[in-house]
């Protein structure tokens, strides 16, 4: 499947079955948390998410959990010359990298976080006009952030263009994209404005474990006709952060840039607090 982000054209190799949705739009009847929003038609927002000193806070503490990772996988590094941008220079192997990967999924918990996360919360809150939180109850997926680490091509670290919700436990939810490093033009998030709200007959899905570039995937993959998906990548600056609809085709986010891309994945819903 081709594909644009902006006026670049990516390739994805897709192999496996696929199935169309129902013509219906998920987010009518769930609960859509960009309502009332003055975003509410793009689906998403670029905005301040926290201070410097915070920025700084949180930064050298992703640093810090990524050099764990990197000399649990066999690379020690001297941290005061390490930059997160240069990962790929000292992690340029799969094997190596899936091992800094894995770690970092097991310090996913949010006790773990380098920051207080209602820092987050309360912003977060803020600009989408409801109270929400990365920690609620009764929610399986909530509680947790992710550090996604994307080399530039030709690695093939990103995902395929996709919707969360298309697993049912990111629904209801609100996403956040948030750069520590090597995030611009080219490397940014991609996303579809508008697609929250399309119909879940208007793009096949790769049912779970399909091979996308040879690699499995658990969420299925967003597959439409050569060309027919158009992507763009918002321009997000340091202390700030992209919210989004989890309902939104995202991903897809090849690196064309020569720094390794550092960001924060974290995701929200409804908060009784």
């Amino acid at each position: 499947m081709r594909y644009k982000i902006d006026d670049a054209e990516v390739f994805l190799d897709i192999s496996g079955q696929t199935v169309r949705g129902d013509n219906l739009c998920l987010l009518q009847q769930d609960d859509n948390l960009v309502l009332g929003c003055s975003w509410q038609d793009q689906g998403f927002l670029v905005s301040k998410i926290m201070g410097r000193e915070s920025f700084n806070e949180l930064y050298h503490g992703v640093q810090a959990l990524l050099l764990e990772g990197l000399s649990n996988a066999g690379i020690e590094i001297d941290a005061r010359k390490f930059q997160l941008e240069c990962y790929h220079n000292y992690c340029p192997d799969q094997q190596t990298h899936l091992r800094v990967i894995e770690f970092l999924r097991s310090k996913a918990r949010i006790e773990n976080f380098p920051l207080n996360h209602s820092i987050i919360d309360q912003q977060v809150s803020r600009l989408c006009g409801k109270t929400v939180s990365c920690v609620v109850d009764n929610n399986c997926a909530a509680g947790y952030f992710f550090i996604r680490l994307v080399r530039p091509f030709p690695h093939k670290d990103n995902n395929p263009p996709h919707k969360d919700v298309w697993l049912d436990r990111l629904r209801n939810g609100l996403n956040l994209y948030f750069p520590l490093a090597g995030s611009d033009h080219n490397s940014s998030l991609s996303l579809v404005p508008g697609s929250h709200y399309w119909l879940e007959s208007r793009v096949l899905q790769t049912v779970p474990g399909s091979l996308v570039n040879g690699v499995a995937f658990s969420v299925p993959s967003a597959v439409m006709d050569d060309g027919a998906l158009t992507m763009i990548r918002p321009a997000v600056r340091e202390t700030e952060g992209m919210l989004f609809s989890p309902y939104l085709i995202h991903g897809g986010a090849v690196n064309l840039s020569d720094k390794t891309r550092v960001s924060l994945e974290m995701r929200f819903w409804r908060s009784a607090q």
